[in-house]
């Protein structure tokens, strides 16, 4: 995966976003000391995109993207509401393509989406 360094940051903390062909990997970072609070992997399942969040504060969430019309009124692609998390195709695919991330990324990354299996997500 690539890093993209021009990503606009937030004011109470940081984040980064890593991407290649498959998948988009934003990780979340406090601002007092650098430590990861929360991570978005969204990926293509069928014709829609999907995204995997978990943060500190809330948790899990799974939900699928909705690209909007791109007319005036509706140009912002937002999270809906959205199926089954696909664990074989992510958990077959990620970890090789995050194999040069620092290990802090790839560890907790990692240790969250088998948390969110063992849930019964």
């Amino acid at each position: 995966m690539q890093e993209y360094k021009k990503l606009r940051q937030e004011q109470n903390g940081y984040r980064r976003l890593f991407y290649d062909d498959l998948f988009d990997l934003y990780v979340w970072y406090t601002g007092e000391s650098p430590r990861i609070i929360g991570f978005q992997i969204v990926y293509t399942s069928g014709d829609s995109q999907k995204a995997l969040t978990w943060t500190e504060k809330e948790g899990f969430s799974h939900t699928g993207i909705d690209e909007g019309d791109r007319t005036l009124i509706n140009q912002s692609p937002v999270l809906v509401q959205d199926g089954v998390f696909q664990y074989d195709f992510v958990t077959a695919e990620l970890p090789d393509r995050m194999g040069n991330l620092d290990e802090e990324i790839q560890e907790l990354v990692l240790s969250k989406i088998e948390n969110y299996k063992r849930e019964g997500m």
